[in-house]
């Protein structure tokens, strides 16, 4: 009975972490490629990388030898291009790199650009006084920055941006939002390129703050303001910010807006209680696995504020035990658990699994992909 109470505990996560336009997804195929290479704001990629565990998507680092080398598509569904200095990416990632993140888009895949990687996304860059041709060619039009009516850069601060009642992504959502800007755009679109504004600049005359658009037969997803990260909560991996106090937090944004990008049915962030969540803190927290996919050894920490007995597993879609990482009570402070897939390598076949932390009280899970070895 208990194992059977279990069983159906994990279907009900499954269900909700798994990408509901999985079942046209092709197999292994992963969620989100993640840019990390020279310009690249580590703490950005950090924190986003942390709310895409915390939606249950999978994610693989990247880096432009790896984009300008062949096809995105069709085993990323969606490249994320952080903030940092867009200038780089333009030196590092070729005219051959653009064209591969361009096929994955219009062919059904997704862009997702956070400060520099929308100014990066833009056919031209004004910055600081100077205007600057960039040839990625995903929005028809101009990114303005620095915003000193917001903040003179290189300093960040909170500010507000009001929401747009009417698309899908922020339906839900308040209708101001308080978030962070560090030196983001305003988006200025050419004549007759159409965008869906999403959010706008409050101090900043109400320019374009967020905008999203099709491209071929994907999504585009630019935001000027650092919705990825979490301020004065420690849930994004980051101390950034911490000295701010943001009222709320923006992933309740984030995660519709995944959905869009994806293609999937946009989920009533509100119903998934991201503040309950907030306001309910664990005394075990489990961690992100690394790396992820992983096709021999994978770690993944777990985090107890107080001594805690503790179950930590790997199952499988159907919540069948493949693994046990580790049974017992843990101190307060941090403990790496290890996956040695060549123990089970034999009869574990490649896909979505997941971790689970049990202890007592709470279940956690964490997504991994198992990439067999080729032989």
């Amino acid at each position: 009975m208990r194992n059977a109470a279990i069983i159906g505990c994990v279907l009900f996560f499954v269900m909700i972490l798994v990408p509901r336009g999985a079942v046209g997804q092709v197999p292994n195929q992963i969620d989100v490629a993640v840019y990390m290479d020279e310009g690249a704001w580590e703490d950005g990629v950090i924190a986003f990388e942390h709310f895409l565990d915390w939606k249950g998507l999978t994610h693989l680092r990247v880096d432009a030898a790896r984009i300008n080398a062949g096809a995105l598509a069709p085993q990323f569904r969606c490249l994320y291009m952080p903030g940092g200095y867009a200038y780089d990416y333009k030196r590092k990632i070729t005219g051959r790199g653009e064209t591969n993140i361009r096929d994955l888009v219009s062919t059904g895949g997704a862009y997702v650009g956070i400060c520099a990687g929308a100014y990066f996304a833009a056919d031209h860059v004004d910055w600081e006084g100077g205007s600057f041709p960039y040839t990625l060619g995903l929005f028809k039009g101009t990114a303005r920055g620095a915003l000193a009516e917001i903040k003179a850069w290189p300093d960040y601060a909170l500010t507000t941006v009001s929401m747009n009642p009417d698309h899908p992504i922020t339906r839900s959502q308040p209708r101001s939002l308080t978030t962070m800007y560090f030196g983001g755009p305003a988006f200025l679109p050419d004549p007759g390129f159409i965008v869906d504004t999403l959010a706008t600049w409050d101090a900043a005359g109400n320019q374009p703050a967020m905008v999203a658009f099709p491209h071929g037969s994907g999504h585009v997803l630019l935001l000027g303001p650092h919705p990825e990260i979490e301020e004065n909560d420690a849930r994004d991996g980051t101390s950034f910010g911490f000295e701010l106090t943001d009222p709320e937090s923006e992933w309740s944004f984030l995660w519709g807006a995944m959905d869009w990008v994806l293609g999937n049915p946009v989920t009533d962030t509100v119903t998934t209680s991201v503040q309950g969540m907030l306001s309910a803190p664990k005394s075990v927290v489990l961690g992100a696995a690394r790396p992820n996919p992983f096709s021999d050894h994978m770690s993944i920490t777990i985090f107890a504020s107080v001594p805690t007995r503790i179950s930590v597993t790997v199952v499988d879609l159907f919540g069948r035990d493949v693994a046990t990482l580790f049974e017992g009570e843990i101190q307060a402070g941090s403990r790496v658990c290890t996956f040695d897939a060549s123990r089970s390598g034999a009869h574990l076949a490649s896909g979505r699994y997941f971790i689970r932390l049990m202890d007592g009280r709470n279940v956690q899970f964490a997504p991994v992909i198992f990439l067999r070895p080729m032989p």
